[in-house]
C-alpha cells in the first residue's frame, strides 16, 4: 500500500510536508449570519448571505486591523460626515475606539454600542468597575456615543447590496436604527469555519 502524502501550504508559497498536524488555531470573531434585511417594522426582504458586507469588520489579525483602517481613512477622504459603529463587550472593542481616535477619528462620528454580556461571560476588564468607569469616563470625554444593554439584532444593505447603510439594536424595551459607514464587530468568539475544516480530513488535532 501507498502511503498518502500530508502536507500543508504556508502563505501560498511554501509546501510543508508533515505526519502529524497540530492546529493551535484558537477562538476567532465570527461573521454575522443575518439572511435577511428589515426594510420598515412590519416588511423583510430575503437575500443570500455570501461574503460579509463590505464596511463591516471583525478583527482577528493584522492583515485585518490594516484592511479596516485602509477602508476608514477612504470613507475619512470622500465624506465630509460618517458615523463609525463599534459593537463589543471586551477589550478589543474598548481597543478599538482608542486606535480610531488616535487615526484621526474624531469621537462624535463613533458610536459605541456595549451589548448585554452571553450567560456565563467573563471579563475581568470590564467587571473591574474602577478600569470600567475610567474608560467609559474617556469615551465620554472624547464624546462618543455609548449605548449600553443593546444587542445587535439585523442591518440594513445599500440597493447594491455591498455595503451595509444601517444597523439596528435593541434592547428588552428599546430598539434603535443606526445609520452607519463602518460597523467594527466584536461578537462572539469560536474556532474558524476553515480551522474546523481542515480538522475534518482526519489527520489534524485541534487544541484551544
Amino acid at each position: 500500500m501507498v502511503k498518502k502524502v500530508k502536507q500543508i501550504i504556508i502563505n501560498n508559497e511554501s509546501v510543508l510536508p508533515y505526519e502529524y498536524l497540530l492546529l493551535f488555531g484558537g477562538e476567532t470573531f465570527q461573521k454575522v449570519d443575518t439572511s435577511y434585511t428589515v426594510l420598515t417594522p412590519g416588511e423583510r426582504k430575503t437575500v443570500a448571505v455570501a461574503d460579509s458586507p463590505h464596511n463591516v469588520f471583525y478583527i482577528n489579525c493584522e492583515s485585518d486591523a490594516f484592511n479596516a483602517l485602509l477602508a476608514v481613512k477612504s470613507i475619512m477622504r470622500r465624506q465630509k460626515t460618517y458615523n463609525i459603529v463599534v459593537y463589543g463587550h471586551n477589550m478589543e472593542s474598548y481597543c478599538c475606539i482608542n486606535v480610531l481616535l488616535e487615526f484621526g477619528v474624531k469621537g462624535p462620528t463613533i458610536t459605541y454600542i456595549d451589548p448585554i454580556p452571553r450567560s456565563g461571560f467573563i471579563d475581568p476588564y470590564c467587571h473591574d468597575k474602577k478600569v470600567n468607569d475610567a474608560i467609559v469616563a474617556y469615551l465620554h470625554e472624547k464624546e462618543v456615543t455609548i449605548y449600553s444593554d443593546y444587542c445587535f439584532v439585523d442591518w440594513t444593505m445599500n440597493p447594491n447590496q455591498s455595503n451595509i447603510c444601517s444597523a439596528k439594536f435593541q434592547t428588552r424595551t428599546k430598539y434603535i436604527d443606526i445609520q452607519c459607514d463602518a460597523l467594527f464587530f466584536y461578537g462572539n468568539k469560536d474556532v474558524s469555519v476553515q480551522t474546523f475544516s481542515a480538522s475534518s480530513c482526519g489527520f489534524a488535532r485541534i487544541k484551544q
